[in-house]
């Protein structure tokens, strides 16, 4: 039976038995939020399943590989001879192309300040040392 709309977090609750499989260990307790779209709808959000994947893509965005790839796909997208270009103009067809280096170039920044190293990762290390 879903939540009803009344529903809050709900703090430790069993993982749903709805037959849709859990990365972890189903016994594990889990918070689940119920998400209230209208009167008598809404949805069910796993809040750490959530909190899983923000970890996921903050470290995946800490890589310069990560950054490499990213600007290798934005460089695909550039236009080359003989593509259709629709209704576009030559002119929006070059500010398209700019903009598309532009984020190119950006991406590989980003990539040559992480492949540098971080500044201040003596300082995070031993604050992380301290708290825990």
């Amino acid at each position: 039976m879903p939540p009803t709309r009344e529903s809050r977090p709900i703090a430790g609750a069993a993982p749903r038995r709805d037959g849709e499989k859990r990365k972890r260990n189903d016994t594990a307790p889990h918070r689940q939020w119920w998400v209230p779209t209208g009167p008598r709808s809404g949805f069910l959000v796993d809040v750490d399943n959530i909190a899983e994947q923000l970890i996921r893509d903050a470290f995946r965005d800490s890589l310069a590989t990560y950054w490499h790839r990213r600007a290798e796909q934005l460089a695909a997208g550039l236009s080359r001879p003989g593509d259709l270009a629709g209704r576009l103009t030559p002119e929006q067809i070059a500010e398209r192309d700019q903009r598309i280096r532009n984020d190119v170039a950006r991406c590989l920044r980003h990539a040559s300040l992480l492949a540098a190293g971080d500044p201040f990762s003596e300082d995070i290390t031993a604050v992380v040392r301290e708290v825990a």
